[in-house]
Parts: structure tokens; sequence; C-alpha cells
């Protein structure tokens, strides 16, 4: 069961502050999740000091997922678990489509990549 109180949403302007504020309540309350999995590794580095903040440690107490495998997934003290996509090929996949459907009169076209887990030392297994 996933408890809507548990995930967050914020706007472009609250993007320097909420992922803190939003771990700490939830990180106080009494039905405290195992693990988050954050937009961003952007957003897992504020989730990693709510927790350091609150006294708790990753993964003991919670563990962790970010998306991006940018720089800042291993930047800091906890290496982040994350999720990498190909960002460069990403781009020029985007600008064929979209050069195909102006030229080409392509509609909707789509395109799946496949992203690959990066395992650190961010998360582990817990039992209830």
């Amino acid at each position: 069961d996933v408890n809507k109180l548990n995930i967050g949403k914020y706007s472009t302007s609250e993007v320097s502050s909420y992922a803190y504020y939003f771990t700490d309540k939830i990180l106080k309350s009494n039905n405290r999740p195992t693990a988050i999995v954050s937009y961003n590794d952007e957003i897992a580095s504020q989730v990693i000091d709510a927790v350091n903040d609150n006294k708790m440690k990753i993964p003991e107490n919670i563990s962790l997922v970010g998306y991006d495998d940018s720089i800042l997934a291993t930047a800091g003290g906890t290496r982040l678990t994350t999720i990498k996509h190909p960002k460069t090929s990403m781009g020029e996949k985007a600008s064929r489509l979209l050069f195909n459907m102006i030229e080409m009169d392509v509609k909707q076209p789509s395109y799946i990549y496949k992203p690959e887990l990066i395992v650190r030392s961010s998360c582990k297994e817990t039992r209830r």
C-alpha cells in the first residue's frame, strides 16, 4: 500500500527547500517509510540532509534512491543508488523525432529507453 501522504509534490519555486521539509515531516511521522525514491539526485541530496539532521542514517534507518546518476550521486558521504539514463542519446533521439514530426509529418512518435539501476550504498533490504 502506498500512503498518498508520503508522495510529495512541489512547484519549481519550491525546489530549493521543499524536499528537505517534506522529508523532515515524514521522518517524524508515526508511519515512517522504510525507503524514499527521489525525482532526481538533486532532490535526493536534500533528503540526505533531512535524514542526517534527524539523527538517522542511510541505509540503516531509511533507504534512498535517486534518478539521473549525476555527479551528486557520489559527491557526498552517501553513495547514492540511482537510476542512470542515456542523457546524450536521449537528446539526439528527441531532435530526430522532432525533425521527423516537422519534416515528415510523423504523428506522435515515441521511444522507450531502458534505464539502468546503479546500486551503491544508500539501500538495504528491510523487513517490517
